[in-house]
């Protein structure tokens, strides 16, 4: 019947926990992430840095992706942030990993069994 849900209370809570361990094992079978967002500051003038959050990151299996323009041939990796909430991240936001590569949010999503998920673009490379 539509309208119907067969679902109690105690199996959506089941449901959302399980996508919590879910997060927590990848978490401490990959390890966290520390990332640094920083976000442009209409008061300020300029990007503001935000304070280190510890995110799971993964990476989109596809190819890369790329961009020319004036000769140049940049090339960008797609991939998602996730963090139990809080997660202090809003589309725009820049970031740069400590291997000094540089990217920028795409997408967030809303939160999901208090996970939230932010997608990314990074720049891998320009030649």
């Amino acid at each position: 019947m539509p309208g119907t849900s067969y679902l109690t209370a105690t199996d959506a809570e089941g449901i959302r926990q399980a996508k919590r361990d879910a997060l927590a094992t990848s978490i401490a079978l990959r390890g966290a992430v520390s990332v640094v967002l920083s976000r442009y500051d209409e008061s300020a003038g300029a990007a503001v840095s935000l304070s280190p959050q510890m995110v799971l990151v993964t990476f989109a299996n596809r190819e890369s992706s790329e961009t020319s323009n004036l000769g140049a041939t940049a090339t960008y990796r797609d991939g998602t942030f996730r963090k139990e909430v809080p997660f202090d991240v809003a589309v725009g936001d820049v970031f740069r990993l400590s291997n000094g590569q540089r990217g920028s949010v795409t997408g967030v999503a809303l939160p999901d069994a208090n996970i939230q998920a932010a997608t990314f673009s990074l720049d891998v490379g320009t030649r």
